[in-house]
């Protein structure tokens, strides 16, 4: 199988393209079902053009539950700045019809993001976001003993993240009296 050159370095930033119009991480799969629905490509190469712009450091990976979920880095953005001008205007405007058709069920999914990474032996790193309008509400780490407490806490984030959040909101900006003799 034969690439062209131009045709490699357009679904390169087509994928740069749909991560920075989401405004949000997007899962492989997520990736996956924007693209091909959208542009006749090979699955498998498909694959491989994630994994390149995740070497190159074009886009960034976290993982979840042995799911990951891709941005476009600093340095995506300004590779896709420079080199927009090769995306065909047709492709970019499908790519944003389709973004804003998909939009909700692309934010759900996308909404509550937590994330553990293995830090020393005995010690994972929680990750806590809540992405919305594009903003981030919240970004909370959270340094735990046990992988199994890194898993729950993710999964209460995922299915209970509205409550947690109200609840660290009004523990916050509640005052509370000293009780100290």
């Amino acid at each position: 199988m034969l690439f062209d050159d131009n045709n490699l370095a357009e679904n390169k930033l087509i994928l740069l393209y749909v991560l920075e119009k989401t405004k949000l991480p997007l899962s492989s799969s997520q990736i996956t079902q924007i693209i091909l629905e959208n542009i006749p490509m090979n699955y498998f190469v498909l694959q491989q053009y994630i994994d390149e712009l995740f070497q190159n450091n074009l886009i960034s990976k976290n993982t979840s539950k042995d799911k990951s979920y891709y941005s476009v880095t600093k340095k995506g953005k300004e590779i896709l700045e420079l080199f927009s001008n090769r995306l065909s205007q047709d492709l970019c405007q499908r790519m944003d019809h389709y973004i804003i058709k998909h939009k909700n069920s692309i934010f759900n999914e996308s909404h509550y993001i937590g994330t553990y990474k293995k830090k020393g032996d005995e010690e994972f790193i929680v990750q806590l976001r809540i992405l919305e309008n594009e903003s981030e509400l919240i970004d909370l780490s959270i340094s735990v003993a046990t992988l199994q407490q890194a898993k729950n806490i993710i999964d209460n984030w995922k299915n209970n993240g509205e409550k947690i959040y109200r609840s660290i909101i009004n523990s916050l900006i509640t005052k509370y009296k000293n009780t100290t003799p």
